[in-house]
């Protein structure tokens, strides 16, 4: 999803600002896993970077600070955990570290479009925080699900949106999961915002849903978890409920898949359902991954901004 804004700039990280962030996700990981040597005396600390500017994302000085802020609290906490002398214990609940009540903050005039690299950071920043065993994303994965080309801008009166630059033929693959993050865990989703810079982890709540363990539709009261693209792919709008838009993309299904000619059973991709022209801004159907209530802990997260950030 998207969030309402006037106009939108691209930003993107310069790669040696990136391998830097993500090593410094990789070692507050490796610490707060290290409990076999709990007798040494850690005195590991986090050096936050100089500025905003050189992390290439443009904030306001009160983002910048509280950034600034949120690293030095979770370098503090995860050493303070290392301290636990059980392994059986369960794992300390990191503090979030934002107050979401900001991210609606009217000194914000634009609303960024992020760059590969930024989405390199956050899918790698995955993958550190709930381990390669438990990871939906692979490492070698492709950097972005969409299958054909596309520029994320402006979208009027939605803030940012996903549009084509070239026709495409109905039925075809538009996008697949690659991307597709999912957190079982309570403390991991708490734990991977709580690494991201204020403004970057605003996106990410909004972008997040709910859906069933299995991906499928399943009856009430089995498993559900947090999902959330991390790519592109969380920037595409949904169609008015109203009966005036209709989805240009979405799942195949056993009401689609004769004249889609695809295969239910591999529910990993999203195809057109019509022709698309060139410069159309493609939109899903929200309401189709709408499994709301269902976690009650991700609801109380979210509604630390009342959903009015969308």
């Amino acid at each position: 999803s998207s969030s309402s804004s006037s106009s939108s700039v691209l930003i993107d990280v310069p790669l040696h600002a990136v391998q830097q962030q993500i090593q410094r996700q990789q070692d507050l990981i490796t610490i707060a896993n290290n409990t076999n040597n709990n007798n040494n005396n850690h005195t590991t600390t986090t050096t936050p970077p100089n500025s905003c500017q050189e992390e290439g994302v443009d904030m306001i000085q009160d983002e910048c600070n509280a950034t600034t802020t949120t690293m030095t609290n979770t370098a503090t906490l995860v050493n303070s955990s290392s301290s636990n002398t059980t392994s059986t214990s369960p794992p300390k609940m990191v503090d979030v570290g934002h107050n979401f009540t900001q991210c609606r903050d009217p000194r914000r005039r634009s609303m960024p479009i992020w760059g590969p690299s930024v989405f390199e950071f956050l899918q790698t920043t995955y993958r550190n925080v709930v381990g390669l065993k438990d990871s939906t994303i692979a490492p070698n994965s492709a950097k972005s699900g969409f299958q054909v080309p596309i520029v994320v801008k402006d979208s009027k009166h939605k803030g940012r949106g996903v549009y084509t630059l070239f026709d495409i033929d109905e039925g075809t693959q538009i996008w697949k999961n690659t991307q597709h993050a999912t957190f079982r865990k309570e403390h991991d989703f708490i734990e991977f915002l709580s690494l991201l810079p204020f403004q970057l982890a605003c996106d990410v709540l909004v972008w997040a849903y709910v859906e069933p363990c299995d991906g499928f539709h399943i009856e009430d009261g089995d498993c559900y978890l947090v999902a959330v693209e991390l790519d592109e792919g969380s920037l595409v709008n949904s169609c008015k409920l109203d009966g005036s838009e209709y989805p240009d993309f979405g799942y195949c299904d056993d009401e689609n898949k004769e004249w889609l000619e695809c295969d239910p059973t591999k529910p990993d991709a999203s195809y057109a359902f019509r022709d698309i022209e060139a410069g159309e801004e493609i939109l899903i159907d929200y309401s189709a991954i709408d499994n709301d209530d269902e976690l009650a802990w991700f609801d109380a997260l979210s509604a630390r901004f009342d959903h009015a950030y969308l």
